[in-house]
């Protein structure tokens, strides 16, 4: 019995350390670390808007120049305004065979100028030359024969000539305004007193005349 005892007794500790290593190497794994924990901004993110602002100018306002014939009428106006008393600024009506309607008196003197075969006279350097250069466009658009009567120093009466000793007008009346740089010439028939002791009045109710710029000579208004 002591003998079987003995045999048993290897045997049953051979068993339970093959249990305990069963156990060891079927043990359960450690666990993995916990992975760090990924950060996530929660907090509502600010997304940042740039607002351009566009600085918006205003377009500049650009007046145009005044057209040279804007120029001129302004002249003209300036002048007949400060030396011949105004102008008509309405409708003016002018009728020569047929019925014009201008916008104003200003501009049927500068229309008048369209009856000109030329309306540059070049600079004018004083009243001898503008009677000088006006003179040759009197003559082309009154005659010879107005310009020679204009230009008389005597009268036919009653067959006989007769001297004419004094002039009420000059043959050309002149006058010069600075500010507009504007010459004025008309011619005049014979108005005054004979050396018979009468008198002789050619006053025109209509004088024909020039208006022409200093500087170039242009004939900006006229009137026939």
């Amino acid at each position: 019995m002591k003998r079987y005892l003995f045999l048993l007794l290897p045997l049953m500790l051979s068993l339970a350390s093959c249990s305990n290593d069963s156990n060891t190497s079927s043990g359960t794994a450690p666990a993995a670390a916990p992975a760090a924990p990924q950060t996530t901004a929660d907090a509502a993110t600010t997304t940042a808007t740039t607002t351009t602002t566009t600085a918006t100018t205003a377009p500049e306002t650009t007046t145009a120049a005044p057209t040279q014939e804007e120029l001129d009428f302004a002249a003209i106006a300036e002048y007949w305004t400060e030396c011949r008393g105004g102008y008509r600024d309405e409708p003016y009506e002018i009728f020569d065979g047929e019925l014009h309607t201008y916008d104003n008196e200003i501009a049927f003197f500068m229309a008048e100028t369209a009856k000109l075969d030329n309306t540059v006279l070049g600079s004018i350097s004083g009243e001898d030359d503008l009677i000088a250069r006006a003179r040759e466009v009197f003559i082309r658009q009154m005659g010879q024969d107005y310009i020679d009567r204009v230009e008389a120093d005597h009268v036919i009466k009653d067959g006989v000539e007769v001297e004419i000793v004094s002039r009420l007008y000059p043959p050309y009346s002149t006058e010069y305004y600075a500010p507009a740089d504007i010459w004025y010439i008309n011619p005049s028939l014979p108005t005054g007193k004979l050396a018979d002791g009468t008198g002789i009045n050619t006053i025109q109710d209509w004088p024909p005349f020039l208006l022409i710029k200093g500087e170039d000579g242009r004939i900006i208004g006229c009137r026939f």
